[in-house]
């Protein structure tokens, strides 16, 4: 095959995956549903959602949000120990200053790093659950130990603005 027509066959598989994935928006509208209608009947409201739910969502973002920088960090701190256990030789020193032809690190080595980086990342949202949970408990305690509310008196002036102010008080 040609190049161009590879390129045409790439963007025709493309657009057929894209179909796919993304239903157009026509289909709701064949079916006698507004597309209005249609995105207001699969909209999900957290509201719906029970507590748990939430905060396993809030738990998943919290640990692949904080993934990259352990994989990031837990590389370096394995590239540092890694050159102070071979005396400081520079074909060990970290990532940013590797220079060429540097020691890379062994699959068994990586594999150890992504472990670290994983339970480090369990580790922070697991500490955030519980946090937030010690948060909530307190915030309950305090609206139990909270006396009741007195009736709320709204306050409005008799004349809000100056220019409303009779020449004489009222009653003479």
């Amino acid at each position: 095959m040609m190049f161009k027509q590879k390129r045409i066959l790439a963007f025709a598989v493309l657009c057929a995956f894209l179909t796919v994935v993304f239903p157009p928006a026509a289909s709701a509208q064949n079916a006698g549903v507004s597309a209005a209608q249609s995105a207001a009947g699969t909209e999900i409201k957290p509201s719906g959602f029970p507590q748990w739910a939430k905060d396993l969502r809030r738990g998943e973002i919290i640990a692949f949000g904080s993934f990259p920088f352990a994989w990031f960090l837990t590389i370096l701190f394995t590239d540092l120990a890694r050159s102070a256990a071979h005396d400081w030789q520079d074909i060990y020193w970290p990532w940013p200053l590797k220079p060429e032809g540097a020691v890379e690190m062994s699959t068994g080595e990586y594999g150890i790093t992504l472990s670290i980086a994983a339970g480090i990342s369990l580790i922070i949202a697991v500490t955030d659950h519980l946090i937030l949970r010690n948060k909530r408990y307190y915030n309950r305690m305090r609206e139990i130990q909270r006396p009741p509310a007195e009736p709320a008196v709204e306050r409005v002036p008799l004349y809000p603005q100056a220019e409303d102010v009779p020449a004489e008080p009222p009653g003479q």
